[in-house]
């Protein structure tokens, strides 16, 4: 497992901005999901990265820093509470 490392935004930003150009050329939708959910779960480790002193027992562990075990964590903390944002990120799992 690749560890977590924490971008300034305006690099997080230039990256962005170039993989979905880059992405929007090759005009595939596979690719373009793949993507946008890296870029969701580095969101989603963000926020765990920020949130929990300990935050490396999650992001570390193979099992429960699974893509679909930190939403629900954030979820069961109210931290995404709108149920089409998150069924969007479960769709992009």
């Amino acid at each position: 497992m690749i560890k977590h490392k924490s971008l300034p935004t305006d690099e997080l930003l230039k990256r962005l901005t170039s993989d979905l150009e880059h992405v929007n050329k090759l005009n595939d939708i596979r690719l373009l999901v793949l993507v946008l959910h890296l870029y969701v779960e580095y969101c989603i480790n963000e926020i765990i990265k920020n949130g929990f002193p300990n935050h490396n027992i999650i992001l570390d562990n193979n099992q429960l820093g699974s893509f679909s075990n930190k939403l629900k964590l954030l979820e069961a903390l109210g931290i995404i509470n709108d149920n089409d944002l998150s069924n969007n990120i479960k769709a992009l799992n």
